[in-house]
């Protein structure tokens, strides 16, 4: 069965994340996944744990019998910081961007799959109940496909 574009793209996008290791150069190493209904609802999140959402999307203007769409998806990343640790919160969730945004535009094509990744706002979050914080980041990325076939890039 043929995979559609969208899920090439978005399979890309969690490979590019788990690559974020200490070992290939970066600040931290970062587990991601993708949700499930059931993790997305009750999972409790490990530090440096991220989740890739996958959320609205945009219908853009483009040459005739091709699908161009911007796709958005929400990195989050999690912090589980300690009172004892020498590096402020802000830091982490600093070097935590820094690191999901240098390496999603290493490649902002997902492998030939999309037209560009942008990187948008970040959103810094915390829990009312405390112990954990994140980062949230908005990553839209272009893609185009045959008008009636979502499954041929075009």
């Amino acid at each position: 069965m043929s995979t559609p574009i969208i899920e090439s793209i978005a399979a890309d996008l969690l490979v590019a994340v788990n690559a974020i290791t200490t070992g290939n150069g970066y600040n931290q190493t970062i587990v991601a996944k993708r949700p499930t209904e059931v993790d997305y609802q009750n999972e409790g999140w490990d530090d440096l744990s991220a989740l890739i959402q996958q959320v609205n999307s945009d219908t853009d203007e483009g040459p005739m019998n091709i699908a161009t769409r911007t796709q958005h998806f929400d990195v989050v990343v999690f912090a589980v910081n300690s009172d004892s640790s020498e590096v402020t919160i802000d830091t982490r969730l600093n070097q935590i961007f820094a690191d999901v945004e240098k390496k999603l535009m290493a490649d902002p094509t997902r492998s030939t799959y999309a037209i560009d990744t942008q990187i948008g706002d970040a959103t810094f979050f915390k829990y009312p109940a405390g112990g954990v914080t994140g980062v949230a980041i908005d990553v839209a990325i272009k893609y185009r496909t045959v008008l009636t076939d979502p499954y041929t890039k075009a």
